[in-house]
């Protein structure tokens, strides 16, 4: 909530402002009531309207009342496809109450909501009491008509003299919660009535200002029972979203009444429908999906924005529409803006193409355009025009019958388009749609329909490169082109061996301890230095520090410290001596854990496991690339072989970077990391090693630590570690973090295969939520890594097997042969945080915390 108040010195009038309402005036300066707030309960608040997010307001009192919210799950019911959250919602000083919800975000709110209703006479819509609401003082009415502009129909205000009683601190509290109001729910003043636009601001009692204005809510639209299936499509059209998939689950019941369960996914949502028929189990399946997407908070914050763009597109367009002279169509650099100012990475590799390369090099053009589709968010439509390799399908049309010719034959051409991508003799020829932002339409021919399709790719993905190339340039888009091409240029080299000298001087009885944390992306790693009178025997020798927070992701300006607080220490491969590294924990001016800062409870999960000796081992997989992005020793303008002769190999022509593995292989042996070895992975460019096996939350810590130490060798390399699971796209392996585990039980030579599998099929149970656990985005980035393909499994589906890499659990056969040993969850990303694999995996299969997703 900060910075939604303006500061005193600066106040202004923001017609903008969504907050209509605020304490008024009594007719004194804002100096001398400034002084006259006194103390009253919260039940004496005003009462008004619900707000926008109760947890937003509750956490804004509670900041100022300096409280901390306690937001505790008590239970989780219902069926594992429609589960009903409840948390518990505790304040010191208050009565706790609870909420429900399908979602834990909308208990967390109905939680709130609950104690804000508790702490005042809080009235929702609805209720029949009126709404009694402060008044505006006369000269906000008088000195503020603009002549030139018409009244409106109602004003948003009441006639009333007496001050409002406000509890200091909530009195914006309550301006939040009126932020919602109806205007028609009040009686219009006796005054002249004025356009919201042009009343002023009110001042309260802590001269903040609030502006007037109103919002406009845009609900889900109500499924379609006639068509389920296409209203479950549009919608995920409208929100930008992949299109549902159906997937046949279940047949139950003899031959002539068989009864079918078909079960759909939308991203991590998951439905199921059964009937009579295939189609009558797909409808049920839809409608399910579709009524738990409406009632998605997050499919809600998605359909409201899209339907505010298109409401200011729309008010946009009457207001330059013309009924004289028709609007020529856009241009289309204006069409296509978003994809040559787009940043995202298969637009740069198509741009680092060239058309050859296109036509030739790309082993899977369809996964490529694939790849593009759903990082930018358009869909890809084929139809098949004719096909004659097979008599009595179709009849090719002619140039005069068909507008859909590549070429009509009166449109002269000074470049000719290629003829293995459009081929006169061809008996297919099929188009390809692509939905961005308008149709785009291409044309491809072949020998056959699959050949026809493959042209009409290749022809989209030369059209695409040709779009998302930059605009001609002028003078300010040179400067950019040359800023951005300084910004990948390779960083200024400095000599080594100047720098050794400096190392080499003695430093006395100082220690340099250079404390290292993660960041508020929960993927990057930050890192400072100070100075310390004596070596440290444990990290609570070690002092807490400090940094600016507001400069890695996790805390405003205006309340910018955030704590580290150490918890472990390592020897410093790069500045030798009795110099040391630690790595601490992130905490808040409020004492409590950030929120990339998951090693507080994993540590809290750890010690209650402590009895079953849980062991981990990670394998840390990872690519090398240039500064530029492209990944090491790769050719700049085209690919390396395919797959296959990478995998720990040797010789010049097969390895690239193995400097950097061995560098960093002896830094993590001199730092006493637990690293059991280090190899080359499938795809040339990519690494691995393994961190293990570690007892309990060791794990996690070495292998941040492990990480840190691979940036900072890399760096002295002048090569960027990147730790994205899919860096490339098309047909090449991603990167994980295969996580191997073990407990006690699952070690002793009696039973321990036993406990294995049972360890297994908890973990089958709640595979969803585990996926949500596995990569630092909710299973987004998992999304592109987990298809099925390249030796990994399905993202939506969950599977087990021995010594088979396909699967999301692995047995290996050796575990297999001795009845004992660990098993290997493949699914983790490579950019996870280790500690919330660590623990969701613990919570699973030791502590039963989690049943299902």
């Amino acid at each position: 909530m900060e910075g939604q108040y303006p500061q005193e010195e600066s106040a202004q009038y923001d017609p903008d402002s969504m907050d209509p309402f605020c304490e008024p005036s009594s007719g004194t300066s804002n100096q001398d009531s400034s002084h006259s707030s006194h103390e009253i309960s919260p039940s004496q608040i005003l009462p008004i309207p619900h707000p926008k997010s109760y947890i937003n307001v509750l956490e804004e009192f509670c900041t100022r009342q300096k409280l901390t919210p306690t937001y505790q799950l008590i239970s989780m019911d219902g069926m594992s496809h429609e589960p009903t959250f409840v948390y518990r919602l505790q304040i010191d000083g208050y009565e706790p109450t609870t909420g429900r919800g399908r979602r834990k975000q909308e208990a967390k709110l109905d939680a709130a909501k609950n104690l804000l209703l508790s702490m005042s006479n809080i009235k929702l819509p609805g209720d029949p009491i009126p709404i009694q609401q402060p008044a505006l003082p006369a000269y906000c009415m008088d000195n503020s008509i603009n002549a030139n502009q018409s009244e409106p129909d109602h004003l948003t205000t009441t006639s009333s003299s007496a001050k409002s009683p406000m509890l200091p601190g909530l009195s914006n509290l309550a301006v939040s919660f009126a932020s919602s109001i109806k205007l028609t729910d009040v009686q219009p003043l006796k005054q002249p009535e004025v356009p919201a636009s042009t009343v002023p601001a009110i001042a309260d009692n802590t001269s903040r200002i609030i502006g007037i204005s109103a919002s406009v809510n845009h609900p889900v639209p109500t499924c379609r029972e006639d068509n389920p299936v296409g209203s479950l499509q549009e919608l995920t059209l409208s929100i930008r979203w992949p299109p549902p998939r159906f997937d046949l689950y279940l047949r139950e019941g003899m031959a002539h009444d068989a009864v079918f369960t078909i079960v759909c996914f939308v991203w991590s949502y998951k439905s199921t429908g059964k009937g009579k028929s295939k189609k009558l189990a797909k409808r049920v399946a839809a409608y399910n999906m579709y009524e738990l997407l409406k009632n998605s908070q997050e499919v809600k914050e998605l359909w409201q924005k899209r339907a505010e763009m298109y409401a200011a597109k729309t008010a946009q367009q009457r207001r330059h529409k013309t009924t004289i002279i028709p609007q020529r169509a856009p241009a289309m650099m204006d069409v296509h803006k978003d994809l040559y100012t787009s940043k995202l990475s298969t637009l740069e590799t198509l741009r680092r193409m060239s058309p050859k390369m296109v036509l030739e090099s790309l082993p899977d053009p369809l996964g490529f355009l694939r790849e593009i589709a759903t990082e930018v968010g358009f869909d890809i439509l084929f139809e098949d025009l004719y096909d004659l390799s097979k008599p009595a399908k179709a009849v090719r049309p002619t140039p005069s019958q068909s507008a859909l010719s590549p070429r009509p034959p009166d449109v002269p051409s000074s470049k000719p388009i290629p003829a293995s991508v459009v081929d006169k003799s061809a008996n297919a020829g099929s188009l390809i749609i692509l939905t961005i932002p308008r149709q785009i339409v291409c044309f491809g021919s072949g020998t056959s329909k699959a050949d026809a399709r493959k042209a009409a790719i290749i022809n989209a993905l030369l059209y695409l490169q040709t779009v998302a190339a930059a605009p001609p340039a002028s003078s300010t888009s040179t400067r950019n082109a040359a800023a951005a091409m300084f910004s990948r240029s390779v960083p200024a080299e400095t000599n080594k061996q100047t720098l050794f000298r400096y190392l080499d001087l003695p430093q006395g009885d100082k220690i340099g301890a250079c404390y290292v944390w993660i960041d508020g992306t929960g993927e990057q790693l930050r890192c400072k230095t100070r100075t310390l009178d004596s070596r440290p025997k444990t990290p609570k020798d070690l002092p807490i520090w400090n940094y600016d927070g507001s400069s890695t992701y996790q805390a405003e300006g205006s309340n910018s410290d955030i704590y580290l607080h150490p918890v472990a220490i390592y020897p410093d491969p790069f500045t030798g001596g009795n110099n040391i590294l630690v790595l601490c924990e992130t905490y808040k001016y409020n004492k409590k854990p950030t929120e990339s800062n998951k090693r507080k409870t994993a540590a809290e999960v750890m010690d209650q496991a402590a009895d079953q000796e849980p062991w981990f081992g990670i394998e840390q997989e990872y690519t090398l690339l240039d500064i530029d992005g492209h990944p090491f020793g790769w050719p700049k303008n085209g690919f390396p072989g395919p797959q296959g002769p990478y995998y720990c190999a040797v010789g010049a022509n097969k390895v690239f970077g193995r400097d950097i593995m061995e560098a960093h292989y002896r830094a993590c042996l001199y730092a006493g990391i637990k690293i059991a070895g280090t190899n080359a992975e499938v795809m040339p460019a990519q690494w691995e090693f393994q961190v293990g096996p570690c007892l309990g939350i060791s794990a996690g810590d070495d292998l941040w630590m492990a990480r840190y130490l691979l940036h900072r060798v890399a760096e002295d390399f002048g090569v960027v570690v990147s730790l994205d699971p899919k860096p490339m796209v098309g047909d090449w392996n991603g990167a994980g973090a295969h996580t191997n585990y073990s407990t006690k039980a699952m070690r002793e030579p009696k039973g321990g295969l036993a406990a294995i599998e049972e360890a297994i099929e908890k973990l089958g149970k709640c595979h969803m939520e585990h996926i949500t656990h596995y990569d630092p985005k909710g299973g987004k980035d998992n999304a592109r890594r987990l298809t099925g393909r390249h030796e990994t499994s399905s993202i939506t589906d969950f599977s087990a097997g021995v010594a088979n890499r396909g699967c999301s659990i692995r047995i290996p056969r050796q575990v297999a042969e001795d009845g004992c040993g660990y098993l290997e969850d493949r699914r983790p990303s490579s950019n996870c945080d280790p500690y919330s694999v660590t623990e969701i995996i613990i919570r699973t299969t030791c502590l039963n915390q989690i049943i299902s997703a």
